[in-house]
């Protein structure tokens, strides 16, 4: 049942990117929003795994007080 939904909706998103052949439309604009929206989400979820968490919160609860120290600057420039 879910590989039949997945199908149906990348057949969907697919029509809704070719209908750029008949002009700017509204339903290109639409998945092109979906499309960069759904990227962002996943580049900042990564930044955030990859990137924030163990260089940044992971000192400040696991290291000496020098490193804790150290952290609290851009501690206070992320927030």
């Amino acid at each position: 049942m879910s590989a039949f939904i997945v199908g149906i909706v990348s057949f969907l998103f697919t029509i809704m990117i070719l209908s750029y052949l008949i002009g700017d439309n509204f339903l290109f604009r639409l998945a092109v929003h979906i499309f960069v929206g759904a990227s962002a989400g996943y580049v900042a979820a990564v930044a955030i795994h990859q990137v924030i968490w163990p260089y940044l919160f992971v000192p400040l609860f696991e290291g000496s007080m020098d490193e804790r120290g150290l952290m609290m600057i851009p501690l206070i420039f992320f927030v």
